[in-house]
């Protein structure tokens, strides 16, 4: 910031630039929208008696305006002004609620145009209707502004949704809105999201139980522009029947008629909740026209989660979904009440996903279980992901300091797979960059098996896009066993020419296999 405030002192060359860079993005906007009127000054207070200056206690700041505005210098405003992008609010900041700044807000309605014609997204911590920000929104709604985190502190539900209806009558247009929705809000000032016919992308944190997620979901489902939809469940369900439910993709129809599906172009959608929660909203939402999905689900036992993942795995989805991420959160006290074991087999609660023919990049996270793979296994990615470009799988604890000893990741029922199934699932998954997954030990055999392989005896070409392999992860850096990592480093290369290193993914690595070995 000093580099390009400096840049823009120099010369008229490069002053332009710099100040639209400068310009650019307001962190503390409110400051930074007065500081260019000479008029406006910062005067720091001494404390005000000797125990305050004892305390240590920071000055005090007084904002004040002297002096009149000048026709120039609101033309240098207006020029500044023009090159704002994004900015940041807060109406704690005392300037906002000066008479001056409702000068300044006066003097733009006079004008018929927006405070800061520019403008693409807006921050505003608070949001209730006084005078002064119901006019300062007003003000700088634009055909442009498409970006607005709906973050109040208003702790009255039925004055936030308010607010938000509000919202939409001055700001139709918007296209990306994040609400940070809380529990027990009345249901029918929940219609105020359709004041955003426009939206692109929806985030919505926090919904409080099944009936609130279906009443969102139908509204949602009516915006023809819906392309992004993150939520976020607390996982509360209500006493009574779930509201809604079993007639919301009737609904849905009767709305829009029966040749226009609910989000007709939704692409990309983030669950975050429950087990149960994933698997009603999976079934509100035809998903056969998405291709990013991320499910961050909660269980008790890891095995609930295979009717989530069957549906996922359905038909609509296997030639349209390319991206997908799972993280799978099971429950600790299942383990110390001993009714689970710490592992689950891979092809008991994940193999559905093999349905999935057209994913690139693969993400499984298993927290407070560890998945077993077998060799099989991973033939069975191979034969079913052939367009994978990177695939991760990866376990963790998750478990607090007092259960650890419940973590036992080496009991013999727990299966690894070789290092050798890896090396196949990359020679046949052409355009794997990226590969990460445990194996088991590497023995001298399967060392020299793999130092056999003759390029040049392959009628295949080799594989060229593998960069990453990493065979371990964690605490499995230290258990995972080698006989010679050079010996294993110029194998590797003669099968994947353009390998970057084999690496041990924690708190060391082996680090770059060099390219004269």
């Amino acid at each position: 910031m000093r580099t390009l405030h400096s840049a823009a002192m120099t010369c008229k060359a490069v002053a332009e630039p710099a100040s639209e860079a400068l310009w650019a993005v307001l962190h503390n906007g409110a400051l930074a929208l007065l500081c260019p009127f000479p008029s406006f000054k910062i005067v720091a207070q001494e404390p005000a008696d000797d125990f305050r200056a004892f305390l240590d206690t920071p000055q005090a700041i007084e904002y004040i305006f002297e002096g009149d505005v000048t026709d120039a210098q609101w033309q240098r405003w207006e020029r500044c002004a023009r090159l704002v992008r994004c900015i940041y609010l807060s109406d704690m900041f005392p300037p906002l609620q000066s008479p001056f700044f409702a000068t300044l807000l006066r003097r733009q309605a006079g004008s018929g145009e927006s405070l800061l014609p520019g403008l693409q997204g807006l921050w505003f911590s608070e949001t209730r209707q006084t005078p002064t920000n119901t006019a300062l929104i007003r003000a700088l709604s634009t055909p442009t502004l498409s970006t607005f985190p709906f973050e109040p502190r208003i702790s009255d539900d039925v004055r936030r949704w308010d607010s938000l209806r509000t919202l939409g009558s001055m700001i139709p247009c918007l296209q990306h809105l994040h609400i940070p929705t809380r529990g027990g809000a009345a249901i029918e000032y929940l219609g105020s999201i359709l004041s955003f016919p426009m939206l692109r992308s929806l985030n919505l944190s926090l919904v409080s139980s099944d009936a609130y997620q279906a009443l969102i979901l139908d509204l949602a489902a009516m915006m023809d522009h819906l392309e992004k939809l993150y939520i976020a469940t607390e996982g509360v369900h209500p006493t009574g029947p779930i509201i809604g439910y079993p007639n919301m993709i009737g609904a849905h129809r009767t709305l829009r008629g029966t040749e226009n599906p609910p989000f007709p172009v939704l692409r990309e959608l983030r669950i975050v909740g429950k087990h149960s929660d994933i698997v009603q909203l999976l079934t509100l939402i035809p998903t056969s026209s998405i291709e990013k999905v991320s499910l961050i689900s909660n269980q008790p036992h890891i095995t609930e989660v295979a009717p989530m993942l069957n549906l996922l795995a359905s038909k609509p989805n296997t030639t349209s979904l390319q991206f997908l991420h799972i993280c799978l959160c099971s429950g600790f006290y299942t383990l110390a009440d001993g009714d689970e074991p710490v592992h689950a087999y891979f092809s008991s609660v994940l193999k559905s996903l093999w349905n999935l023919r057209a994913l690139k990049p693969l993400r499984i996270e298993s927290q407070c279980r560890i998945l077993s793979i077998s060799d099989e296994d991973v033939a069975n990615m191979g034969r079913s992901w052939p367009l994978v470009q990177s695939l991760v799988i990866t376990c963790d604890t998750g478990l607090p300091d007092i259960l650890l000893a419940l973590w036992t990741p080496y009991i013999p029922y727990i299966i690894r797979p070789s290092l050798t199934a890896l090396v196949e699932l990359a020679g046949r998954c052409r355009t794997l960059e990226r590969l990460m997954m445990d194996v088991t030990d590497v023995s001298e055999e399967e060392l020299v098996a793999l130092e056999a392989y003759n390029p040049e005896e392959d009628a295949t070409p080799p594989q060229t896009q593998l960069l990453h392999l990493i065979p371990a992860q964690g605490d499995h850096c230290f258990h995972l066993y080698i006989p010679d990592v050079d010996r294993l480093g110029r194998a590797l290369l003669r099968r994947f020419p353009n390998l970057e290193g084999l690496s041990l993914n924690g708190w060391f690595k082996l680090g770059k296999v060099p390219r004269n070995l």
